[in-house]
């Protein structure tokens, strides 16, 4: 109880990774050493540029047979939404990030990834379906109506 984070997984135990954590513009990575159960102080910035706005839902997660990869979900502006396909807005969508080949400065969420979903509005949360392994989406209650 010490501040510090446990990730207690079925049929593996307590286990530790790289950390990530976003704000409403920036996702960043600490390095985590299990053997002391500490993060590293040192912050590096893994993806950029997400505009803040007055959605601020985003969403991490790395595919479990894909450690490499960082999926980040970034929500919409407003309650219409409609430049969510313009380039430039980059919201409303999911990207996909390559952990291996980060940039000096990180990606750029507008043009950096690879695009795997648009038209999707504030995900509070994504998880992988363990039959197609796609991406799933759990939506906020405002957008099930």
């Amino acid at each position: 109880m010490a501040g510090n984070l446990l990730i207690v997984e079925s049929a593996k135990g307590i286990t530790a990774y790289t950390m990530y954590a976003s704000s409403t513009t920036i996702v960043w990575s600490w390095t985590y050493d299990p053997k002391a159960i500490a993060v590293g102080s040192a912050k590096i910035a893994v993806v950029t540029g997400m505009v803040a706005s007055s959605h601020p839902t985003r969403s991490l997660i790395i595919p479990p047979k894909h450690p490499n990869l960082l999926v980040v979900s970034r929500g919409s502006n407003d309650n219409f939404n409609f430049p969510f396909g313009h380039i430039n807005a980059a919201r409303s969508n999911i990207k996909v990030f390559d952990l291996t080949s980060i940039p000096n400065g990180g990606y750029s969420y507008v043009m950096g990834g690879h695009t795997a979903g648009e038209g999707l509005r504030n995900e509070v949360g994504l998880t992988f379906d363990p039959n197609t392994k796609f991406v799933e989406t759990i939506r906020t209650l405002e957008n099930t109506y």
